[in-house]
């Protein structure tokens, strides 16, 4: 299964990739990570305030013997990430609940 990014609200990850480029705004609510196998590693990252770099943000990772799903939660409003890079998933999918996404202004 690729990455589902075409819900509003709800994106499906599965696969390592830039989800949103550096300077897009992305309000994350909450991550759901169900892991596949124990052990499974999930990292995702955002890029640094200049774009140049992306660095981790959020690091979960399933127990050595459960596969339990693992849950953030950052509130009504979310929290703001610049852009948004899966960095490691290991096996599972990844479940980010978006609250709103801000394009990058280009001239």
């Amino acid at each position: 299964m690729a990455n589902d990014i075409t819900g509003p609200h709800l994106w499906k990850l599965t696969d390592t990739g830039v989800i949103k480029a550096a300077g897009d705004k992305v309000f994350i609510i909450r991550i759901v990570y169900a892991p596949a196998v124990a052990a499974d590693d999930l990292v995702l990252q955002e890029y640094a305030a200049d774009g140049s770099t992306a660095k981790d943000f959020c690091v979960l990772k399933a127990g050595a013997a459960d596969v339990d799903w693992i849950t953030i939660d950052y509130g009504p409003e979310g929290q703001e990430v610049n852009g948004l890079v899966v960095g490691t998933i290991d096996g599972g999918t990844c479940y980010v609940y978006v609250n709103k996404v801000v394009p990058k202004i280009t001239a």
